[in-house]
């Protein structure tokens, strides 16, 4: 089918700033924080959103850099996301309480089958797949996450054009558009 979207409008606005708190102190070759703020309104279901981090950056020395971030951004569903014509689709399906899938799922998975009543030498196996129609869906809302990030950089000028960085990051995303 023909793909014809509505006309689609996002008004933003978007802030950061870098504060310089220390610098070419015992200690403190460089110390800043750092903040970041957008606010978007998307026309439809999402609507005005938030996203923000904060951050700081500090290097005892020259040669070294230790570095955090914490932010929470947003993702608007796209406009395929929102508007594709349903159609015919065909999904695969695998039992979770079927013996050969029942060990793949959470620590619970195997009392909830047998308080439905499944027996414990169930072990089914579709052998064609569902119809079902996927497509688009105006009622979609964003998703979100909210992420850690922690680094090092280590640049040691005796040995020039070297610079080596290690870096941890921790992100989790709720609402997930799939």
């Amino acid at each position: 089918p023909t793909f014809r979207a509505p006309a689609f409008e996002v008004k933003a606005a978007f802030g950061e700033m870098n504060v310089p708190i220390l610098k070419d102190t015992p200690f403190f070759h460089d110390l800043s924080l750092s903040g970041a703020v957008r606010f978007a309104d998307y026309k439809g279901s999402t609507g005005s959103v938030f996203a923000w981090n904060v951050g700081g950056n500090w290097a005892p020395v020259e040669d070294i850099r230790f570095r955090a971030k914490y932010s929470k951004a947003v993702r608007a569903p796209n406009l395929s996301e929102l508007y594709s014509t349903l159609g015919q689709n065909f999904a695969t399906v695998n039992d979770p309480c079927s013996l050969r899938n029942i060990a793949g799922g959470t620590a619970t998975r195997e009392a909830n089958c047998r308080a439905d009543g499944v027996p414990a030498t169930y072990d089914y196996v579709y052998i064609q797949s569902l119809e079902i129609l996927s497509g688009g869906n105006q009622s979609l809302r964003e998703e979100s996450s909210k992420s850690l990030n922690l680094g090092v950089v280590v640049q040691p000028r005796f040995v020039p054009g070297l610079s080596l960085s290690v870096d941890y990051y921790s992100i989790k995303v709720d609402d997930v558009i799939t």
